[in-house]
């Protein structure tokens, strides 16, 4: 299911900004990992919103106030696990926590992605890029596609979950079809197709449509 590139790849500025995306599970480190090798920097805006979650003063406040005492731990901090356990079965939850979220992750991606214009282009690997409108960052996107039954057996073995709280994750993650339509790029990650290579190939175009204009600083 080699998907063949749908538009062009990033106008010739830089950095020029490629989104990484693709559902719980697909491989989204792996790859990000591959790029960091070729000197590709990378946003991983999962983790990030992880942390201004923890340090974020502000935020924290209005995750409380939404929220409520209970989902702290006993030293103060916000006990990831007990949210994620509330926002993945109401919808309602997990749209106001986003809300809260992701405009400071955004802000932070476009002070951090500012830093490197004597890069080719850089990365923001975002599990929801689409969901949460945050494509609108980005030159153009790679979908990591990875069959449904794998990644819940991953997801199941990283994390020590159940089936269950795998399938709700999901739900609130677009379809992998609805995905591809928007991406200019596809790897395949299914055990069956090397990863590497794939990678390869999309850095190799990235790069010749980077030189192939002069920069725009």
């Amino acid at each position: 299911m080699n998907s063949p590139p749908k538009a062009g790849p990033p106008k010739a500025e830089r950095p020029g900004k490629v989104g990484l995306t693709g559902g719980i599970g697909s491989g989204k480190t792996l790859v990000g990992n591959i790029f960091l090798k070729l000197g590709i920097p990378v946003f991983r805006a999962d983790e990030v919103a992880k942390e201004i979650l923890e340090k974020n003063k502000e935020v924290k406040k209005k995750v409380i106030r939404y929220f409520g005492n209970h989902v702290l731990n006993k030293n103060g901090s916000v006990n990831k696990k007990k949210l994620a356990q509330i926002v993945f079965g109401n919808p309602g939850a997990l749209s106001r926590l986003n809300a809260i979220l992701h405009p400071v992750t955004r802000k932070k991606y476009r002070i951090w992605v500012a830093k490197f214009r004597e890069t080719a282009y850089t990365v923001k690997e975002a599990a929801i890029l689409f969901e949460s409108g945050a494509d609108a960052d980005v030159d153009c996107a790679i979908m990591i596609f990875c069959p449904q039954e794998m990644r819940i057996q991953r997801v199941i073995e990283r994390d020590g979950v159940t089936r269950e709280a795998v399938l709700k994750r999901m739900e609130h993650q677009w379809p992998d079809d609805e995905k591809m339509k928007r991406c200019e790029f596809v790897i395949v990650n299914d055990a069956k197709n090397p990863v590497l290579p794939q990678v390869l190939k999309i850095h190799e175009k990235l790069m010749k449509v980077m030189d192939e204009k002069p920069v725009n600083v």
